[in-house]
């Protein structure tokens, strides 16, 4: 026996470990003849001159000593549990059947693995590589040239989703998807390797979406929470004509996100449709058909959708670019708690619209760029028309806003509660204008840096003539439909042909601001807190005794509501 050679038995492993990698203690390995149960001798050393015991048994941790076998016989093994029950392995015969068990699609769960570092345990290669689902996995190629793989990616979803949910890897690849959307599940995240590495790309025949999780509408019933991502990936259609299809669309989901996602050439970017808890970080939104992102309120998107269910959206560091392309950036038709800060806006007809919104945050952007309206517009209707309401409750502050030539940064139609602050406001028209014909209250601008010829604050449409009689004028109403708090109103008295005076003006809201000119040739008097108005209605001058305005002059007041009366600034 001297002159043969030695083998050293590498497969079925030194280790035994099952499909969990969890190792059999004790386990068996049996050597006999192939094709018989006849035992047949393996050894402790490549001399081949010491016998192991036959079966060779495990330690605790299912490992075994090294085993040779003498490479001029034909063996079988056969591995048993401790118990000698299970059978796990029967290899037949073990000389040549090595290679072939290592090629069968079960061949990683006979090759050991060890992570370095102190406390690592072992495992078998196929738990190793089961740690994460590629869509490699089933059957997708990223080759560019293969077409087809929305279905191959939608198997990869599905899968991780009925598992419990996790990652679906998405290696570095152009995957052609055709015209299928692909339907993401709740639970589930898409993982790339960055956006100009992993993309998906559809056809230049496709109309429809990219990505879509579909949720329950009005939420009834009741659905589970969807927490799905999108992470390191782009999502591309070549079809030029793609007007209606979103890139990545959310209706109804829950705790989702897009992060460092980059999306390029369908209708809209992005559509949050009753969409709550949602994140969109440092993505790239270009070169959409209609708009970038648009956040619906209502059915404009989807049938029987109700109002004010997409709550909850935060848009930071960002990149809006439409390019060339007269598209709109953001179309923001409503709801609660929207936050859009850190961004780059460039580009498309307007930057922002946002119509019915409660809790509007918008800081520290920065707005450039062939916007040919104002940067922002703030109204009361989405853009498919539905009333909507006025946003409420605003807050722009710390944005450098730049718009091209001859427009307005920002462009107030409609809005409770604005406060305009700590911007930089660079432009040859008009800073903030306000059009009083809709409803404005609550607007405070104040402690922002203007830059440009003709850099003001635009009220203009706030001004108002009030037509009084000769005699004694109490109670005037004042002659605009909104209040703007912080920003005075220009109030011109025309209509009498003598001396008349003043006694109050109806009072409306805490800090409304007055500016009283006198355009007539008869001298005004302003009484001083006079019984012929309500007293709520009241004026009290600075003297403390009635003022006398003369033709040509003004006169300023503010309501103060904690006390019930106008007072004079000047």
């Amino acid at each position: 026996m001297g002159q043969n050679m030695a083998s050293e038995l590498l497969v079925p492993p030194s280790r035994a470990l099952d499909a969990n990698a969890n190792p059999y203690a004790g386990a068996k390995w049996y050597f006999y003849q192939t094709g018989t149960l006849t035992p047949q001798t393996v050894y402790t050393t490549s001399a081949l001159n010491v016998a192991h015991a036959n079966p060779v048994v495990a330690d605790a941790g299912g490992k075994f000593a090294n085993i040779f076998f003498n490479s001029a016989l034909t063996y079988r093994g056969v591995l048993k549990d401790a118990s000698d029950t299970v059978t796990l392995h029967d290899i037949d015969p073990i000389n040549d059947d090595i290679l072939s068990q290592l090629i069968a699609s079960s061949g990683s769960s006979l090759v050991g693995f060890l992570q370095a570092g102190t406390g690592a345990v072992a495992r078998t290669a196929q738990a190793k590589m089961r740690d994460v689902i590629s869509v490699k996995d089933f059957g997708a190629t990223g080759d560019g040239v293969t077409s087809g793989q929305s279905a191959l990616i939608q198997a990869a979803i599905d899968a991780v989703n009925a598992a419990g949910g996790g990652v679906v890897f998405i290696p570095r690849g152009v995957y052609l998807m055709g015209t299928t959307v692909l339907s993401i599940k709740s639970n589930v995240i898409l993982q790339g390797e960055g956006y100009n590495a992993s993309i998906l790309q559809w056809s230049n025949a496709h109309t429809g979406d990219g990505i879509k999780f579909s949720g329950n509408v009005n939420h009834n019933p009741a659905q589970a929470l969807a927490f799905t991502e999108v992470r390191d990936l782009q999502i591309k259609c070549t079809n030029g004509s793609n007007t209606a299809g979103g890139g990545y669309v959310d209706v109804a989901g829950t705790f989702l996100a897009l992060h460092r996602v980059k999306v390029d050439g369908f209708g809209y970017s992005c559509i949050l449709d009753q969409s709550e808890l949602a994140e969109v970080d440092l993505c790239i939104f270009q070169s959409s058909n209609t708009a970038l992102l648009w956040l619906v309120n209502g059915p404009g998107h989807t049938a029987g959708a109700a109002f004010f269910f997409t709550n909850r959206i935060s848009v930071t560091r960002t990149q809006l670019d439409n390019g060339v392309t007269i598209k709109p950036l953001i179309q923001d038709d409503g709801g609660y708690c929207h936050s859009f800060s850190n961004n780059n806006f460039n580009g498309g007809t307007y930057h922002l619209r946002a119509a019915g919104v409660s809790a509007l945050k918008i800081e520290s952007n920065e707005w450039e760029g062939n916007s040919a309206n104002p940067c922002i517009i703030l109204t009361n209707t989405a853009v498919g028309g539905a009333g909507v309401g006025s946003c409420s409750g605003v807050a722009i502050d710390g944005n450098l806003i730049v718009p091209v030539a001859g427009q307005s940064c920002i462009n107030i139609v409609s809005c409770n509660g604005l406060n305009v602050s700590a911007n930089f406001l660079q432009t040859s028209a008009s800073i903030v204008k306000i059009n009083g014909a809709q409803n404005c209250a609550g607007l405070i601008v104040g402690a922002n840096a203007l830059n440009g010829a003709g850099a003001v604050i635009d009220n203009s449409q706030m001004e108002g003539a009030l037509t009084l009689a000769a005699g004694i004028n109490n109670n005037c109403a004042l002659p605009y439909t909104g209040q703007i708090a912080g920003t005075a109103q220009f109030i011109s008295i025309e209509g009498p042909g003598s001396a008349f005076s003043v006694t109050g003006f109806v009072a409306r809201y805490n800090g409304d601001q007055i500016i009283v000119y006198n355009s007539t040739a008869f001298t005004c008097t302003v009484k001083q807190n006079d019984a012929n108005s309500a007293a709520n209605n009241r004026i009290f001058t600075r003297a403390g005794i009635d003022l006398s305005l003369t033709s040509g002059l003004t006169a300023a007041f503010i309501y103060r509501i904690n006390s019930a009366k106008w007072v004079q600034i000047y």
